[in-house]
């Protein structure tokens, strides 16, 4: 299965927005909606946090899950059914070091 990562997130009300995100094959990390990443999940990618310095030298970190509260599809590492996106320890877009 191929694999992307999750190296930064943009949120806004505790749900993410944006991402920066790299697919396993593509020549560089670029910036698409959560949807998009929900929508590369549901194709089969399976997705992990990322985290290090800079691109050259990010260490992949947890899987992260589809979950589904209340009919709201949200991006997690820890699937505990809360109703929020939990990536927040990944930094912001503003300070993404990719």
């Amino acid at each position: 299965m191929a694999k992307g990562w999750i190296a930064c997130v943009d949120q806004s009300q505790g749900h993410i927005t944006n991402v920066r995100y790299l697919e396993e094959g593509a020549a560089a990390w670029k910036t698409v909606s959560r949807d998009y990443v929900l929508q590369r999940m549901a194709a089969g990618v399976l997705v992990y946090s990322a985290y290090g310095p800079s691109g050259d030298n990010m260490t992949q970190g947890a899987q992260v899950h589809r979950e589904v509260v209340n009919g709201v599809a949200y991006l997690q590492t820890a699937r505990n059914r809360t109703p929020r996106d939990n990536l927040g320890n990944l930094p912001g877009l503003g300070n993404c070091p990719v």
